[in-house]
């Protein structure tokens, strides 16, 4: 009987819905007012720290799955920037930076509630284990070539997903699946304000260009 109901145990967390490339990847929608090639930057142990409110099921610190997180936001940020907000090749005219600020991750006591005072009994028939809610706020900064701050853009950006079985998540998975959603929502929000800002952010980087170029020329003579 007991490996009878840690086999169906196991089964049940197995029907859940996977992570897909299309959760983690940023869509190809570029700016009508794409920027000069920029450098990226971002600080890893920044993004990592970020999520630091994800555990594993044991209620503990899941430091795999908050690594995980960061490269994802990383991976969205750098597609974005290649595809989206710049022509991506050339001369590289800048730095474009990401930081994610802060987390917060709320849970759903009422689906909880349900969930326990049944044993789990719909769940099994596909009433949801939790919902899992993230909010997050997202800075992407633009620089010259010195690293001087040209333009500063801030989001505060919210998605939910349920842990379920079925049509529903994991615990790891729906962690993941919020917080692509949310550095997906964050950059396209950015990415519009960018383009609207975009000939003011050209024309700067252009003139801190210049400027190094006429100091050459100074330097020469």
């Amino acid at each position: 009987m007991k490996k009878i109901l840690l086999g169906l145990a196991f089964l049940l967390c197995s029907c859940t819905m996977p992570i897909t490339y299309n959760d983690t990847h940023s869509l190809n929608s570029p700016n009508t007012n794409l920027l000069p090639a920029m450098h990226t930057k971002y600080n890893l142990a920044n993004l990592k720290a970020a999520f630091s409110d994800v555990t594993d099921d044991k209620g503990k610190p899941d430091y795999a799955m908050r690594n995980v997180m960061a490269d994802d936001a990383v991976s969205i940020f750098e597609q974005d920037v290649e595809n989206n907000i710049t022509v991506g090749k050339g001369e590289k005219k800048g730095y474009i930076s990401l930081r994610i600020q802060t987390v917060q991750l709320e849970y759903s006591l009422p689906i909880r509630t349900a969930s326990v005072a049944t044993l789990g009994l719909l769940n099994i028939v596909g009433f949801p284990v939790d919902k899992h809610t993230q909010t997050m706020d997202v800075e992407v900064e633009i620089m010259d070539k010195k690293q001087g701050v040209i333009k500063r853009y801030t989001q505060t950006v919210e998605s939910s997903a349920y842990r379920a079985f079925y049509w529903g998540y994991k615990r790891k998975n729906v962690n993941r699946k919020v917080s692509a959603d949310n550095v997906k929502k964050a950059m396209a929000l950015i990415r519009n304000q960018i383009n609207t800002d975009a000939p003011e952010i050209k024309q700067k980087l252009e003139q801190q260009n210049t400027r190094k170029k006429q100091n050459k020329s100074k330097k020469k003579k």
